[in-house]
């Protein structure tokens, strides 16, 4: 009896192993999934498993964007032609315009978005960790060196929380990560050694603790983040006048800056150039393309924010630097609505900034100056400006 036992409980072992392999078997049928020679690194030939609706979705909107990008920038091609790796959810990733030496690791995704040109487009899951250990140290992107390659990374997450002030003003219209993906991007192509000289030749100088921020030059800069956050609406017949209200205030700044380094031009000029550049792209590639609403706050929100500075910290970092992002991209958005053609080619002159472009196509005299600036100051209430100054100078 003690046989028949044993040889009945091996019988019923034998029936669950072959149900069990037989139900594996069935399970990867369905999935369509197969191995390597090696008999490792799965082999999805299903795209719906190389490709989530969520990975689709998103790089559905960066296509979008992509697709539009000639009409804004046409030399920015880095979505088509610069390794890229995304860091997507449950330890997954995209690479795209991958290098050769990454191939190996990589499965390609054999998923078509009809409207638009192919992409190169793979499936890497061996790269989340190398950007992981990058990523989780930073905000949602960084630049990096892996196997010799130059390589983007960005991170698909949520937006980040409100104390997050910066970030957060990108996602008014729910389009957090691509306005962010592809400002830098641009930051991260631009920045090649191939490229950057073209972009900068080294005269610019930073400096925000020593930026003239003075009874004099205040009321200016204050006034001068109103009229550019105002260009963006006024009718056509007036984006001329606008475009010269700019270069009068700028030109005025320029030439009373008391720095030795003269500090308007080589910190205020550049940062207009390097951040209102992939602002301008950002707004209107991304933003606008995506959400037509775009336009009735270009600025997503920094505008409030300027408006509610309660310590010196935040007026240093608002006129010693960021509101170069915005003036910088409405000086773009001005020069291409007045019909300034190839603007794109006149950035990789090293030397020239959006201040020089716009000088250049206005050609006022110094008469002209003056009294363009004197009629910006009439028609915006330069007392209001003057005391506004006076507040911030106090806090």
């Amino acid at each position: 009896m003690r046989i028949q036992v044993i040889d009945i409980a091996k019988f019923f072992g034998l029936i669950i192993l072959i149900s069990f392999s037989y139900a594996c078997s069935n399970d990867l049928e369905e999935q369509e999934v197969n191995t390597d020679s090696d008999g490792e690194s799965p082999v999805y030939t299903n795209p719906e498993d190389l490709l989530n609706v969520t990975e689709r979705g998103y790089l559905h909107d960066l296509l979008t964007v992509d697709a539009a990008m000639p009409e804004y920038w046409h030399t920015f091609d880095a979505f088509r032609n610069y390794p890229i790796y995304i860091r997507t959810a449950d330890n997954r990733g995209i690479l795209i315009n991958p290098p050769e030496s990454e191939l190996v690791n990589s499965r390609e995704i054999p998923y078509s978005f009809e409207e638009f040109e192919p992409l190169k487009l793979y499936r890497n899951d061996s790269l989340h960790q190398f950007a992981s250990d990058i990523l989780d140290h930073l905000q949602f992107y960084a630049t990096d060196i892996y196997n010799g390659n130059r390589i983007y990374l960005h991170d698909q997450k949520d937006p980040p929380s409100a104390n997050s002030w910066y970030l957060t003003y990108k996602n008014r219209n729910g389009y957090f990560h691509v306005a962010l993906f592809f400002h830098e991007l641009f930051h991260s192509w631009v920045n090649q050694e191939s490229i950057y000289p073209l972009f900068d030749n080294g005269e610019s100088v930073y400096d925000i603790g020593r930026f003239p921020l003075n009874e004099d030059t205040l009321p200016l800069l204050v006034l001068l983040f109103d009229v550019m956050k105002d260009a963006y609406h006024v009718e056509p017949e007036k984006q001329l006048d606008y475009l010269k209200y700019y270069v009068s205030i700028m030109n005025t700044l320029n030439e009373i800056d008391p720095t030795p380094d003269n500090l308007i031009r080589h910190q205020a000029f550049y940062v207009e150039k390097r951040e209102g550049t992939p602002r301008y792209i950002e707004v209107f590639s991304t933003l606008h393309t995506l959400n037509n609403n775009t336009i009735e706050d270009p600025t997503h929100g920094y505008a409030d924010y300027v408006e509610t500075l309660t310590n010196w910290i935040e007026v240093r970092n608002v006129y010693g630097h960021r509101m170069y992002y915005h003036t910088g991209a409405g000086v773009i958005f001005l020069l291409k609505e007045l019909g300034y053609e190839n603007i794109e080619d006149q950035f990789f002159i090293p030397t020239e900034t959006p201040f020089d472009v716009a000088f250049d196509f206005v050609a006022m005299s110094q008469s002209e100056l003056e009294n363009k600036l004197n009629e910006v100051k009439t028609l915006y209430g330069w007392n209001d400006y003057v005391n506004r100054a006076n507040y911030l100078l106090n806090l």
